[in-house]
């Protein structure tokens, strides 16, 4: 079976991270895995996003707190863990109650719910295209590196040198049938970080969990509140 060939390799630096940039700003849905770590805390989500509203995944705080996600439409479910609530408690609170009270089950209501609302932004697709997309350019110089693979695909990266020596961002691009930007991995400044893309185009279609399994926000907000 014949290699893949570089499909990128006559093509500039500048032209493959424009050209990506734009492929991942058109996206109507995909997949994002991503990973920052800042000091010993390390983030990290795995959500699937429609430009539809719907989202689907998991959110890792580091610090044991977790959170399971589900968004369909404007309606909105959330799933904390018990280290979520506890790391809530608050003076004359109890978080272990608080965790208790919600053990295995989920909040839902309108995205927009205040509650809710900050969930909610980790799900939107626009959201998400905006910040990665959104700085004026490269912070440095580009330069391709040398083709390699990525679970199987060849992929160019496309090197970002920033202004300061400790500062680089690499984008990994496919380089066969569309130039999906496919790994982008962020270093300097205190942190480092890594976004892994997949599923371009892939139907979005989660499922809300049973009613049974669900506590509407706009019924709890005043006990929870009081909490």
């Amino acid at each position: 079976m014949p290699k893949p060939r570089n499909e990128l390799a006559d093509l500039t630096a500048q032209q493959i991270y424009d050209t990506s940039i734009d492929v991942l700003r058109k996206a109507v849905s995909l997949r994002v895995k991503t990973s920052e770590t800042t000091g010993t805390t390390t983030l990290r989500t795995d959500l699937t996003r429609g430009s539809g509203g719907d989202c689907v995944g998991t959110i890792d705080d580091g610090r044991g707190a977790q959170m399971r996600v589900i968004e369909v439409g404007e309606q909105l479910w959330v799933k904390p863990n018990e280290q979520y609530w506890k790391s809530r408690e608050r003076s004359g609170t109890s978080g272990g109650a608080v965790a208790e009270l919600f053990k295995g089950r989920y909040l839902y209501g309108h995205k927009d719910h205040k509650m809710l609302a900050p969930f909610a932004e980790w799900c939107s697709l626009s959201s998400l295209k905006t910040g990665m997309t959104s700085q004026d350019g490269p912070i440095g110089h580009l330069a391709k590196g040398e083709p390699t693979h990525i679970d199987g695909q060849l992929v160019v990266p496309i090197i970002d040198s920033g202004a300061n020596a400790d500062e680089k961002v690499t984008v990994y691009v496919s380089a066969t049938g569309t130039p999906y930007p496919l790994k982008i991995v962020e270093e300097g400044g205190g942190m480092s970080g890594t976004a892994e893309m997949s599923d371009y185009g892939k139907p979005v279609s989660p499922t809300p969990p049973p009613s049974d399994q669900a506590l509407d926000v706009a019924k709890i907000e005043k006990a929870f509140e009081k909490v």
